[in-house]
């Protein structure tokens, strides 16, 4: 986590050049780095009595990351032929942190970058420390499964206090004298809901314990203490955690304050604000004497707000934190965030945080969340996430993160936008810190992308049809290609509307459609088509259109017809599906609920296939998702920009057995068909299927290249 400056001549560079200085009115030296509340604002004091703002940034090493699929760092390389000698280096990084208004050194940084006129943090792990050695199961409630928010120490266990005093004394005593230093993360994102859920989980995975385990008898004594013979209620299992918590930060304060009482305690670095209970954020501040978490959430920059996530209905991240604030009453500290961007060109697959297209928005979005931040007057700065990107091929199987969260790359280029951003507004810091949070605006409106649009836009991009889509039929069968060796196929009859969607010698899967009904019980259930009884080719000037008419049956007797068209993209495998019509074919009323497009995928169930979500939480992105081929890189997904749009979503069934690939629309209106009534949706339920046997990369960028304001240009 960031901290404050470290010398009066860096304070005087962060805060005179912005045209204040605070050290006429701060309290006089102490030595040591202490927060103050006053005026209903918390501060950060540095040793020589000026108050500071903790500009911080994470992860800032030579080394870079590794990645185990490579065996490799690409980051390293690129170092050691820049700089042979890891001195200048360090030289050249401590200048551009300075550069870009950074002032501490945040976690997992560099050792030889301390005590040169940054402020430094230390990072003890006292808990996460016990859950290292999965055979020393005694001393953990859940393991360190190498990667973050899996670990909880065993904080019943008759030695912890014991364990906390020898980290202490070992990391903690000899920093006591250290002026440079802010203070000691405990730990970092702690699973403190166990594998459950925040007020429950971490009851629930004691109880799963071996019966000889040390937090098993803890929790027994602690049920009989409290006279319970049954079952145990939420609440007696909240109070268990309310102890485990106690126990957690009062020993692991006490055995710092004893070693080094010079100095800050950084709290635990919680999982978001969701991270850990309230009850466990209150008795965080009760100990701590700043309260740590990192944070991941969504920037809309039409409406120009921070939120929780992407509902413009979600809470604001202002009223988020004031709420967190209220539980712990100390000051905070977000010690992680950030928000990559693809045109990094990496794939920006794994890894928390929303995505942005390009580094424009992303700049746009880190400024609009820093000045949030500093704006809040319990809010004593932030780490940024952070130095240098990921490698493209990911860190590890159980931390598969690949993505743009640094302000330079792995070659060692900064990020133009992001760094002159943050040299600007670093250097008018006590400006924002005295501001108010930015206002926020009305959204621009926008225009509906239906059909007809979005054909507009395959157009623009180069994908109108033209003679090299061939239809072809036999008999019952027919089928449509491209150039591009995509093949559709299908026959009268069939179940499916396409039997068979094959790119080149390789069958990505089927498609067909299906019905979401409202029964009289309220229940809901869904019908695929299970008949194909009609195949129209129609030809166009810009090449032609296939439309395939299926019927379905519901369970009680009712029938129904879909009728969908499909064009094919000529040299891309691409086609795009959309919903032409719907027929009640049975003797009662037909109230549907939503349509669905299915894409089918024959190897979702094969070991070495994983299903995936491609770019999680990219601004304006389509809905999307799509099937993966781990050992080849195939792929079969769906995107969307339709209005009717509810969700797309393929996943695989709690029984491992089945799939759910789904894209789902609903009526503009309630839908109830008399028999003989048919509905046409007038183009606004369509869906873009992309084949690919080029991995994920491809895919990522496909789903970018139909980024609403990047179609808007």
């Amino acid at each position: 986590m960031k901290t404050g400056i470290v010398t009066a001549a860096l304070a005087a560079a962060v805060f005179v050049s912005a045209g204040t200085s605070v050290a006429s009115s701060a309290p006089a030296p102490g030595g040591f780095f202490r927060v103050v509340e006053k005026d209903g604002r918390w501060q950060v004091i540095d040793p020589d009595g000026r108050e500071t703002v903790l500009l911080g940034v994470d992860h800032v090493t030579y080394h870079g990351h590794s990645s185990q699929r490579t065996c490799s760092r690409h980051h390293l390389a690129a170092n050691k032929r820049l700089f042979p000698r890891k001195a200048d280096w360090e030289e050249n990084t401590l200048a551009r942190l300075k550069k870009w208004g950074f002032n501490t050194l945040g976690a997992g940084c560099d050792p030889a970058l301390k005590r040169r006129g940054l402020v430094h943090t230390v990072f003890l792990s006292i808990g996460d420390s016990l859950c290292w050695d999965h055979a020393k199961t005694d001393l953990y409630i859940c393991p360190d499964e190498r990667r973050p928010c899996s670990a909880f120490p065993n904080v019943f266990h008759p030695g912890f206090a014991a364990h906390a005093d020898e980290v202490a004394r070992k990391q903690a005593a000899p920093n006591r004298d250290d002026t440079s230093l802010l203070g000691y993360f405990i730990d970092n994102e702690l699973a403190w809901w166990g594998r459950g859920k925040s007020a429950t989980g971490l009851f629930d995975a004691v109880s799963r314990l071996p019966p000889g385990h040390s937090a098993r008898a803890a929790q027994a004594a602690f049920l009989k203490e409290r006279g319970v013979t049954g079952s145990p209620s939420d609440a007696d299992k909240l109070d268990f955690l309310k102890r485990a918590a106690d126990i957690y930060f009062r020993v692991s304060c006490e055995a710092i304050r004893r070693h080094d009482p010079n100095h800050l305690v950084l709290g635990a670095r919680f999982a978001g604000l969701g991270g850990a209970h309230p009850a466990v954020w209150e008795i965080s501040g009760k100990y701590c004497d700043i309260v740590t978490f990192n944070c991941y959430p969504w920037a809309d920059l039409d409406r120009n707000v921070v939120r929780m996530n992407a509902s413009p209905s979600s809470q604001t991240i202002v009223d988020a934190f004031t709420k967190q604030y209220g539980y712990v009453k100390k000051p905070m500290l977000v010690t992680e965030w950030s928000f990559p961007s693809l045109d990094s060109g990496l794939p920006c697959t794994g890894g928390a945080g929303q995505r942005f297209s390009t580094q424009t928005q992303r700049t746009q979005a880190t400024e609009l969340f820093a000045k949030t931040v500093l704006a809040l007057p319990f809010m004593i700065g932030y780490d940024y996430f952070m130095w240098v990107d990921e490698p493209p091929e990911g860190i590890s199987d159980a931390f598969p993160e690949d993505s743009n969260y640094g302000l330079i790359n792995e070659r060692g280029e900064a990020y133009p936008e992001i760094t002159s951003m943050f040299a600007r507004l670093h250097s008018d810091v006590v400006r924002w810190r005295k501001a108010a949070p930015p206002a926020p605006r009305a959204a621009p409106a926008e225009a509906p992308i239906d059909e007809t649009a979005f054909r507009r836009i395959l157009a623009a991009c180069g994908m109108r049809n033209d003679p090299v889509v061939a239809f072809i039929r036999d008999g019952d069968a027919y089928s449509v290609t491209n150039a591009a060796g995509l093949v559709l196929e299908g026959r009268i009859g069939a179940s499916s509307m396409f039997t068979d969607v094959m790119l080149g010698e390789s069958r990505m899967g089927s498609y067909n459609g299906m019905i979401c009904v409202n029964n009289p019980d309220g229940a809901k259930s869904w019908h695929d088509t299970t008949n194909v009884t009609g195949v129209e080719w129609r030809e166009s000037a810009d090449g032609g259109q296939l439309r395939i008419t299926a019927e379905g049956y519901t369970g009680d007797g009712g029938r129904f017809s879909l009728v969908h068209a499909f064009t094919v993209c000529p040299r891309v495998p691409w086609f795009l599906c959309s919903l032409v019509e719907a027929r009640n074919l049975g003797g009662k009323p037909l109230d549907i609920d939503s349509f669905l497009f299915r894409e089918y995928a024959p190897y979702f169930a094969e070991k070495p296939s994983v299903p995936a979500r491609s770019v999680p939480n990219l601004w304006k992105a389509p809905k999307h998702d799509a099937w993966f081929r781990k050992y080849d890189g195939a792929y079969f997904g769906a995107l969307t920009l339709a209005p009717a749009a509810d969700l797309v979503m393929f996943h695989i069934m709690d029984n491992g057995t089945s799939q759910h690939p789904d894209a789902v629309f609903k009526p503009e209106r309630k839908l109830t068909l008399a028999p003989g009534e048919n509905y046409r949706p007038e183009g606004t339920m369509w869906m873009l299927a992309v084949c690919g046997l080029d991995g994920t990369a491809s895919w990522c960028r496909t789903v970018t290249r139909f980024c609403r304001d990047r179609l808007a240009e």
